[in-house]
């Protein structure tokens, strides 16, 4: 009985490490996600913002007739 308990305490310590590899894992994966979301968002504002700047009124065109 005792080496029973020896072994499933052995297979359970190999367990418990695999699931804090895999939470850190997740972790590092969810962060890497949410910088990256937070970068793309900030660069579509910039995009836009001086997107909006840029655009030509038909009041300051300049139509030449030939």
């Amino acid at each position: 009985m005792r080496d029973y308990l020896n072994n499933f305490h052995i297979i359970f310590m190999k367990r418990k490490k695999k699931i804090r590899v895999a939470k850190w894992i997740l972790l590092i994966s969810f962060s890497i996600l949410f910088a990256r979301l937070i970068y793309v968002s900030i660069n579509a504002w910039n995009y836009h913002k001086n997107r909006n700047n840029n655009i030509v009124t038909p009041s300051s065109c300049y139509i030449f007739k030939q």
